[in-house]
């Protein structure tokens, strides 16, 4: 990598104002007078100007005419969301589709897919139904969709599926990648950000997340609000 994590600390730094709470209304509105946010949204209209992005989109549709590929920054130009240039890119064979993200703040790119997971777990609260009306009480045992035997009052644990993000591609998925990686480097001059890099924590920032700490560099330099790490606990991938 071109820059230490302290270096693309320094560049967060630039743009996000340290210590703000993205929850209190004052507090975003202070951030908005900063030279921070000045900056952010200079960056991202500058972003939007560039005509080197909609000619990267159409060289990829000219290079995968079977393949859809969504432009998910059409934003950008209102100066009020993101670090980053993103696209989707779905693939025709398959129908998986993948993410592509080129920060405009650092040189760097990510792309990824999902994967389905399923979580088991013990449940925190059950389902009754009283005169047709649902009620969620907490570690109630008299949901028939969540005890073996209602009778028994025995609690069972929960399966649930949720998707997230995997950085590892498939080998059918590489030759799209190789292509559209190879002409996003040359148009930008960029790499791809390694993930162990994006989602090391920058502890006293927030990016459209609800407290100070939860901010990592992905939400930083790319887009806020995925769930870049999954939840803690035991799962299984289907």
């Amino acid at each position: 990598m071109k820059h230490s994590v302290s270096d693309l600390l320094d560049v967060v730094y630039r743009y996000y104002l340290r210590g703000i709470d993205g929850i209190e209304q004052a507090d975003i509105q202070r951030y908005k007078e900063t030279e921070e946010y000045g900056r952010l949204v200079a960056a991202r209209r500058l972003a939007a100007a560039d005509e080197r992005w909609p000619a990267l989109l159409r060289r990829i549709e000219g290079r995968f005419p079977d393949s859809h590929v969504m432009n998910d920054s059409l934003h950008l130009p209102t100066g009020s969301l993101d670090a980053c240039y993103s696209f989707s890119f779905s693939l025709a064979a398959t129908g998986r589709t993948l993410w592509f993200k080129i920060s405009f703040l650092a040189p760097y790119y990510i792309v990824y897919g999902y994967r389905r997971v399923q979580f088991v777990r013990q449940p925190e609260r059950f389902r009754t139904v009283v005169g047709g009306t649902k009620f969620f009480v907490p570690r109630s045992p008299r949901d028939p969709r969540l005890v073996s035997n209602s009778d028994e009052e025995r609690l069972t644990s929960v399966t649930f599926d949720e998707s997230y993000i995997d950085f590892e591609l498939s080998a059918d998925e590489l030759p799209y990648l190789e292509w559209i990686a190879r002409d996003i480097e040359a148009t930008f001059g960029c790499e791809r950000m390694p993930p162990e890099i994006g989602v090391v924590l920058v502890p006293d920032v927030t990016v459209n997340l609800p407290t100070v700490g939860d901010a990592r560099l992905y939400d930083c330099l790319f887009t806020a609000g995925a769930e870049w790490v999954p939840s803690s606990g035991e799962c299984q991938q289907v």
